[in-house]
């Protein structure tokens, strides 16, 4: 293997060119062919639909996420509250009724 060579070849410059070649005959036949246009414009459009339902789908699906988190806390507010509620009568029942109770 040799050193001190120097690279005169780099591929990327290349795949740059040809894309932009690519394009640029793309451009050129889109504005050629009005047919072609208004099908690009077409899909172009299907796609910015689809999109959107995505979006809106997304959306929705956010807004359900938010509403059950919202009921599991009341849920838990509910169960705490119930505790609370059983530990005073708990603690006002005698002794007597208490044990009554566990038997």
């Amino acid at each position: 293997m040799e050193s001190g060579g120097k690279r005169t070849y780099e591929a990327w410059k290349d795949a740059d060119m040809m894309e932009n070649a690519m394009k640029e005959e793309k451009e050129r036949e889109a504005a050629n062919d009005h047919m072609k246009a208004m099908e690009q414009k077409s899909i172009n459009v299907q796609a910015e639909m689809q999109m959107l339902e995505d979006l809106d789908s997304i959306r929705t699906m956010n807004k359900r996420m938010g509403q059950r988190d919202k009921t599991i806390e009341e849920a838990l507010q509910y169960l705490f509250q119930r505790e609370e509620k059983k530990a005073a009568e708990e603690a006002e029942l005698p002794e007597a009724d208490l044990a009554e109770l566990s038997e």
